[in-house]
């Protein structure tokens, strides 16, 4: 096949299951953020492969298809692939076992309340994200202690073995492709999604601030609210109320919840919010 390439620098182990399978990388697609796409514009460079950072038009595509492009591939691409022509192949990685948890962020939702639906699936593009008919998935297994950033890397190592094991037996696959049927929509996550409670237990503040990852979650600390990441968490008795400023010095603030402490380093402050 001819491939429009579609995405950034942290799956473009894909590029090389395409190329090891014998298909052509014609023209690649990032965004408009070079620190995200470097690796594919050197990649382009090299190999004298047509590069595009803005949005694809469906002018665009359509002279490409004109020109023998037969396959759109697209993994963490952030804009709407317009529709092209049905003989062309189209390929969707999305990391959640569709048709369950379409949306922008999934993954700080996996690890937030859905861990049941952690896996990759490979679907046809259609009019809207995430919609088209699913031509392979697997499922991904989790840790108990599992974070965005090891769940990150999971799907960094595990999207082109299963790319792989996909395009061995395309033909079959994609023409048994099924319809979505249900499932479910995870919107964008918020702040008052990322926002600490203080009556809960440490270990429910732990598993927000993994999910959360470089992100960071709201923390409402004396009045002041935070984006902080990497809190550190204890448990131990004490007689303080949920949510106290037990202690602060020049490098941290101790809080007090449901049943032990929170440390937060002020170095891992993001950013101080404002609320109105």
């Amino acid at each position: 096949m001819k491939v429009g390439y579609f995405g950034g620098d942290w799956h473009k182990g894909c590029i090389d299951v395409l190329t090891d399978h014998g298909h052509n990388i014609s023209h690649i697609f990032v965004n408009e953020i070079k620190p995200f796409n470097q690796e594919l514009r050197d990649y382009a460079d090299k190999n004298n492969i047509t590069f595009s950072s803005t949005k694809p038009t469906k002018e665009l595509l359509d002279k490409l298809v004109d020109e023998g492009m037969d396959c759109l591939f697209s993994v963490e691409y952030p804009w709407l692939i317009p529709e092209v022509a049905n003989h062309v192949y189209t390929i969707n990685v999305h990391p959640t076992l569709l048709p369950f948890g379409r949306g922008p962020t999934p993954i700080i939702w996996i690890l937030k309340q859905y861990r049941e639906q952690a896996g990759v699936s490979f679907h046809k593009l259609a009019r809207e994200f995430d919609t088209g008919d699913i031509i392979y998935q697997q499922s991904i297994k989790l840790d108990a202690d599992e974070s965005w950033e090891s769940l990150l890397m999971k799907l960094h190592l595990q999207i082109p073995v299963f790319l792989d094991q996909l395009l061995t037996n395309f033909g079959a696959l994609y023409q048994a492709a099924k319809k979505q049927v249900g499932g479910s929509y995870w919107p964008k996550i918020t702040l008052k999604d990322r926002l600490i409670n203080w009556h809960w237990s440490v270990n429910e503040i732990d598993q927000l601030v993994k999910a959360c990852g470089r992100f960071g979650v709201v923390a409402d600390v004396a009045g002041e609210v935070l984006l902080v990441n990497n809190i550190k968490i204890s448990q131990v008795e004490h007689n303080r109320a949920n949510g106290d400023l037990i202690r602060e010095d020049d490098e941290t603030l101790v809080v007090a919840a449901n049943d032990g402490i929170a440390i937060i380093m002020k170095r891992n402050i993001i950013e101080r919010l404002q609320v109105p």
